[in-house]
């Protein structure tokens, strides 16, 4: 059975009190999707936390998720200026990924401990067109979703990137997710850099990390490197010291061959 094509839309956080506004679904994405939605709706986030919300439907100012959003808010800590981004995957179910303010995915919190969320039954009376009938699979994973949206999204800003980065050195790109900010991995080298550029590949056990384009004698970072990634200790120092966050690229340029210098660019997510 051919997949049904995703809607994606966002949506900015403009009060500090939104728990008690809730979120206002665009009209644009009424018009395409207004006749199949229930009364609820799912929410999946990528921790694996599912949540179920109501929709409301106002007369004057179109359709809203409001009932229950308030202990969503609070749960997520949302203010003024974090960003969500909603992906659809039919059957009234949306993906949500949350940015803070500064643009970096969110560190989510624990999933709550409580039930899954009941399947909804009862459609919302959104257009004039006849009930269309739906069949609702919750079965899937819930944070496949999710992965599936932050691959496409990495790959299309390591494309971006490519485009606008040039050198004549050798290099590598790499985006950064989560984990390689919060002490859990460090990045790896790709296998086919490694083979062409690495001195003396299989005894390898470390980097020396500068920043690129910089005046008078650059400070440098040593990072320890096993099994082709960059050990956390090290590499922790380097992301802490110079800002780097979740949903950056780093452009990594071989400088010293035979000293395995690399001159890191920071592309700001």
């Amino acid at each position: 059975m051919k997949s049904q094509p995703t809607s994606n839309f966002i949506r900015l956080i403009v009060s500090h009190d939104t728990g008690s506004t809730g979120i206002r679904i665009p009209n644009k994405f009424i018009e395409k999707h207004g006749n199949e939605l229930l009364d609820k709706v799912m929410i999946k986030l990528p921790n694996a936390d599912v949540w179920q919300l109501r929709l409301t439907k106002s007369t004057t100012d179109g359709i809203w998720l409001k009932n229950g959003w308030s202990e969503f808010a609070d749960h997520y800590g949302l203010r003024f200026g974090h960003l969500l981004m909603f992906t659809y995957q039919g059957s009234s179910i949306f993906c949500v990924t949350i940015f803070s303010a500064n643009g970096s995915e969110i560190l989510y919190p624990p999933p709550t401990k409580t039930d899954q969320p009941t399947i909804p039954t009862k459609q919302v009376k959104l257009e004039d067109d006849e009930d269309q009938k739906h069949n609702l699979n919750i079965n899937n994973d819930v944070g496949e979703c999710s992965r599936k949206q932050r691959l496409e999204d990495t790959k299309r800003a390591l494309k971006r990137a490519k485009l606008n980065f040039k050198s004549h050195k050798p290099f590598f790109m790499v985006y950064m997710n989560q984990n390689h900010v919060t002490r859990k991995s460090g990045p790896s080298v790709p296998g086919g850099f490694r083979k062409k550029h690495w001195r003396d590949s299989e005894n390898h056990t470390k980097y020396v990390l500068q920043l690129a384009k910089k005046h008078g004698t650059p400070k440098t970072w040593e990072v320890a490197v096993h099994n082709a990634y960059f050990m956390v200790a090290g590499w922790m120092k380097f992301v802490e010291q110079n800002g780097i966050a979740a949903g950056d690229i780093c452009v990594f340029e071989l400088i010293h061959k035979h000293q395995n210098v690399l001159a890191v660019t920071i592309l700001r997510s």
